[in-house]
Order: structure tokens, then sequence, then C-alpha cells
């Protein structure tokens, strides 16, 4: 295809005309619509009034023969479409081609081949290492965008259309509820973000105050540098750069599927989980979201839970080593060393600054030099426990994964 087709160019044909008409009402179906009769046209070498034209005399003349002449066209164009293409686009292609028939034809005349089988593209989550590595790299809006997306599993398309005013609650609250409607789907629905996500939030309102943004209820929050909305499109880019730029695969549906699959560890009930994404796959989900979705306050109650899954913060024992290092290094630094250190570690893991070994640590006299040469605290197995013992070390934590920290005396 030498161009990309357009609604102009479908729109000079007749029967183009008719089906955008009738059939063609949103964007992402009229694209679809186009590209599948664009590549029918390509293939046959004639034009959609022609198409339809020649289909409409051969069932006319001798219906057996024109349905079976038809139907083995059309079996061998979605033959090149599996050629062509992956995933599910040989049988979206396949039925907006065999659409633009059908639709101007008698329901009696309607063409009843049969198409490619849609194997959909299984899109796997992006793993927490990958998604704390990215979060690592990003400047505080990019941090910004991943979090909350990863925090709800939110759609870009759903995420680009929230202001200030509908997560405002994140001044004061870490976990907030968002009440989200979904075009895709016709269906409002709850979604939540968590602390990651608050952080950044009040990070990035903070740095648009500064820069002379009057933030209203009406702000958006996926927005560039100057204050003006992002697009669904233009949210999907800055996650592709992030992509090239640190070489992750990540996307917009990819943090989607972080979202729902971490969170479905704990969040046992699919009616539930289903709903905080604002999925819509019956009619009776009206229903369902009526009467079985729990109150907020439980809802609450079973965001926190999962949340352990979500967030990208150290676990308990991941944490302990955390202090534990940050103890063995801080030895021998100066205040001003120690300072800058902590701060550094907090803007990662902000319960670093105040936990007490850390703030006592922070509090004590100079000391001189940089760091040690070897450290004062060590992580190791129960087999090595003795031998440290009798050189003189001493037990300073016992983590939940069997191991331990020791401390030289």
């Amino acid at each position: 295809m030498k161009a990309k087709p357009t609604k102009e160019w479908l729109s000079q044909f007749k029967a183009g005309r008719k089906l955008i008409q009738r059939k063609a009402k949103k964007p992402n179906t009229l694209k679809t619509y186009i590209y599948g009769i664009k590549y029918l046209c390509e293939w046959i070498e004639k034009t959609p009034d022609q198409i339809v034209e020649e289909y409409r005399t051969d069932v006319k003349t001798n219906m057996y023969g024109g349905f079976e002449k038809w139907e083995q066209t059309f079996e061998d164009f979605s033959d090149y479409l599996e050629q062509r293409f992956k995933g599910t686009t040989p049988a979206t292609y396949f039925a907006a081609a065999k659409e633009l028939i059908n639709v101007n034809v008698p329901r009696s005349l309607k063409l009843k081949a049969e198409g490619p089988e849609a194997k959909p593209r299984i899109i796997k989550p992006i793993s927490k290492e990958d998604l704390i590595k990215i979060d690592n790299g990003c400047d505080e809006r990019e941090r910004t965008f991943i979090r909350f997306l990863k925090d709800n599993g939110i759609s870009r398309a759903d995420a680009v259309l929230l202001n200030y005013g509908d997560i405002k609650k994140f001044e004061t609250e870490e976990y907030v509820k968002i009440d989200v409607y979904r075009s895709k789907e016709n269906v409002e629905y709850e979604t939540w973000i968590g602390p990651d996500t608050v952080e950044m939030l009040k990070i990035w309102f903070n740095i648009r105050r500064r820069r002379g943004e009057q933030i209203t209820d009406k702000t958006p929050i996926s927005a560039d540098y100057h204050g003006k909305r992002l697009t669904a499109n233009a949210l999907s880019i800055i996650i592709d750069r992030i992509k090239q730029r640190l070489g992750i695969t990540i996307s917009t549906h990819r943090l989607r599927k972080f979202f729902e699959t971490y969170a479905a560890v704990e969040v046992r009930h699919p009616i539930v989980l289903k709903y905080w994404m604002g999925h819509k796959v019956r009619k009776s989900r009206d229903v369902e979201a009526r009467y079985i979705i729990p109150p907020e306050i439980e809802q609450r109650k079973m965001y926190m839970r999962a949340y352990k899954n979500l967030t990208l913060q150290p676990r308990a024992d991941e944490f302990e080593l955390l202090i534990a290092d940050a103890k063995a290094r801080m030895v021998g630094m100066s205040p001003e060393q120690k300072k800058r250190f902590v701060e550094a570690l907090a803007f990662r893991h902000k319960a670093i600054a105040n936990h007490p070994e850390i703030k006592e640590l922070l509090e004590g006299g100079p000391a001189e030099g940089g760091l040690p040469a070897e450290p004062k605290f060590k992580e190791i197995n129960e087999s090595e426990l003795i031998a440290h013992l009798n050189s003189g070390w001493r037990i300073t934590h016992n983590l939940q994964n069997g191991r331990l920290i020791v401390e030289r005396r």
C-alpha cells in the first residue's frame, strides 16, 4: 500500500459512502473498514463500486455459481491477509472487506464466506523488576504517568481525560478512589491510586505550580510541559520514547496488564477486578456492578491489601537489608556526606529518612574519611553464622528470607 487510505478515498465511491453511513460510526471502526477495503481493492485490482457491482451481477445471474465464485475469492483473500499480517489483523480486515459487499446488497444476497480465525496476540505484563528500572530512569513527569497507569490499569484513552479535580484527594490521602467513564464500553466505573502515584502527583503538580501554571479542577493530569492536555497517542509516544531510551519493552497496555496480573494475586473476585479496569463483557455487567461490587470502604480495604503487590517500594525483608546496607555505607562519612546520601536514598524510599537507626547516624558525631574498605554489616546465610560469631560479628537482623544481617563489633 503506497499511501495511507483515508475517509476521503472511501467516500468517493457510492458503496463506500453507504458503508460509512451505516456501519462506521466510530473513528477506529472507520479506520479498520478503510484499510480492509483498500487491501481488497488492491488484491482484486478493482474499485469498491466495481467489486460490489460484479458481485451483484454474478449472484443475480447464477446464484449458486456466483456465491461459489465469491466465497472462493474471499477464501483466497483470507490466505493473502494471513500471509501479510499477524494476530487479529487478518480477521479484522477480512470482516471489513466482507461488510463492503453485505451493506450494499439485499439480505438474500449476502456473502457468507468464512474468514480467518482471530488469533489474539497475548500481551504479557511488564515485570516488576523492569518497572523499577524504568521508574529509576524517568523524569518526574514520565514517572508520574508510569506510576499512575500501573497503579490502576486504566486505559490511555481514559487516563488522558482525567483532571486534577478527579484525583485531588491525593493532597491529603494515600489511597484515592477515582470515578471514571470508559467510552469504549460505555460504562462508568471506579478505580484507585496508591502511595507510589500519590508521591509523584504531589511532585508533578508542585513543579507545574512553580512554572506558573494555574491548577484548577479542570487541569489535566496528563499534560505537556505547557499544561496542554495530551492525546492518547501522545501519551503512547512518551511511553515509547522511554522504551527506546532504556531498552525495556513497555507500553500503556503492558502497564494495564501489570495491574491486572499483580492485583489478581490478592483480589480473587474477578468481577471486582474487572470493574476496577472498566471491563464490560456482557450486558449483565451493569447488574453485577450495582449489586455485587462492594461499597467504597470495602473496596479500599481490598485495594490496600493488593497494593503490596503493586508498589515499587521494597518488601519488609528488602527494606531491612536496605537499612543495613545504608548504615554500612554511612560509616566513615562526614555529616554532610551522610545528609546527601540519605537524601538520595529517600527520593526512592522516603521511609528511610525517618528510620530511627538512620536518624541516629545523621545526628551522630562527625567521621573522617570516605567509605570504609570493608563494610561493617553483612548479609550471610545461616551456615556462615558460626564462623562470623567466632570472628567478632554479632547478629543485628533476622530477614524474612531466612538470611541474617551481622555487624562487626
